[in-house]
């Protein structure tokens, strides 16, 4: 049997993220096995940095396969130009859910 790549990246797993109280939540499509102890200490590193915003962004790219916002499709330079502080809250709310324990 012959595989794609995307049956190399498992199941994309939805996920609803808050980013303001009340209002809709931004929901993401993501790949949990790209996860991994690594990722989770750069992103960590780069939440810190001068630089964060573009480089969470390069590192968070492969990650997240969608969202729905509506205006500003999933790209690499949609997730470049989105603030640093949201992106911070995406890349928790990943981490959290893929690893709940």
């Amino acid at each position: 049997m012959a595989l794609t790549f995307k049956d190399l990246l498992g199941n994309p797993k939805p996920l609803a993220i808050t980013i303001v109280e009340g209002r809709d939540p931004l929901n993401v499509t993501y790949f949990p096995e790209f996860l991994s102890e690594e990722f989770e200490s750069k992103a960590k590193a780069l939440a810190d940095g001068i630089d964060a915003a573009k480089g969470l962004a390069e590192l968070v790219y492969p990650i997240i396969s969608d969202w729905d916002i509506i205006d500003q499709p999933y790209s690499r330079e949609a997730l470049a130009s989105t603030p640093s502080t949201i992106l911070s809250m995406i890349v928790t709310a990943i981490m959290e859910d893929a690893r709940p324990n």
